[in-house]
């Protein structure tokens, strides 16, 4: 809601250097406030360059995708994420395609063809950049996963905010609108918002 609210002032890019700029601030602070500033270091730094700018495009395509089409028919498509993951992690982390997941994995194709209607009419790019946010989104889960063998949730969280503030900021600097106080809040809630979910997503990768 936040981003479809910023997209009427400014562009993709720079939605989401504020929201990378709010991510680095609050984790930094967190961390020196518990005396934890030692759990930003990371084992594996290629690892999350690969998923920070997987995950960087996928923002880039969903944001995107939330300022063109219904939000309805965004969620639907950025709800084959788990299936796109479950398939990924047989491929790349070893574990074993059951019934259960085989089914879901159908169910999300299914799902996909029946809204975008593919040969009925012409498929819009923004679903196309939504349903590629989502493989995006399972690409970073996956590597998500991984991380979570040797790195902490703050280390994962703060490399994801470090590596995506520039990430955002260079190409944002060739359009940038001027921030508007009405921006602030939603700003506020973006930056928030994202790193919750990623701390609570991480914490769940971690324990799975």
């Amino acid at each position: 809601v936040s981003i479809r609210e910023l997209t009427d002032t400014m562009g993709p890019f720079q939605i989401l250097f504020f929201r990378s700029l709010v991510g680095l601030v609050t984790v930094v602070a967190a961390a020196a406030a518990m005396g934890r500033l030692g759990d930003l270091r990371s084992g594996q730094l290629r690892l999350q360059l690969f998923r920070n700018t997987i995950h960087y495009g996928g923002q880039w395509f969903w944001a995107f995708g939330v300022a063109a089409l219904p939000f309805a028919t965004v969620f639907a498509l950025e709800f084959t994420t788990p299936a796109w993951a479950a398939l990924l992690a047989v491929l790349f982390l070893g574990e074993r395609m059951r019934r259960g997941r085989l089914v879901s994995l159908l169910c999300g194709l299914a799902g996909v063809a029946l809204i975008l209607r593919p040969g009925m009419e012409a498929v819009s790019i923004a679903a196309l950049a939504v349903l590629l946010a989502a493989f995006c989104y399972a690409i970073s889960h996956v590597c998500t996963k991984k991380l979570t063998r040797t790195d902490g949730v703050f280390a994962i969280i703060f490399w994801m905010s470090f590596l995506q503030l520039p990430m955002g900021l260079i190409p944002s600097l060739f359009d940038w609108s001027p921030v508007e106080t009405s921006d602030i809040l939603p700003i506020i809630a973006v930056g928030l918002s994202a790193l919750g979910a990623h701390y609570g997503l991480s914490n769940a990768l971690r324990r799975a």
